[in-house]
């Protein structure tokens, strides 16, 4: 990834493409968009029960070591 990465700065990438453990998920996969994309689905889902690894939201959980799910809000 590190060598796409150089080689187009600021690209993004598709969901189906991407690598899920990248850091920066949020705006490779939905640009200047998340911000919104987050604040509507707020709308939609107030308690982020839809979920998968890079859905928008999905920071709201974190996987336990036993592979549960587990909330990351206070």
């Amino acid at each position: 990834m590190p060598v796409l990465e150089a080689a187009t700065p600021g690209a993004g990438a598709y969901l189906n493409e991407g690598n899920w453990a990248q850091p920066n998920w949020q705006s490779e996969f939905y640009g200047s968009n998340y911000g919104r994309l987050r604040r509507i689905k707020a709308s939609y889902d107030p308690d982020d029960l839809l979920y998968c690894l890079t859905c928008v939201g999905s920071e709201a959980w974190a996987q336990d070591s036993d592979g549960r799910l587990c909330t990351t809000k206070s």
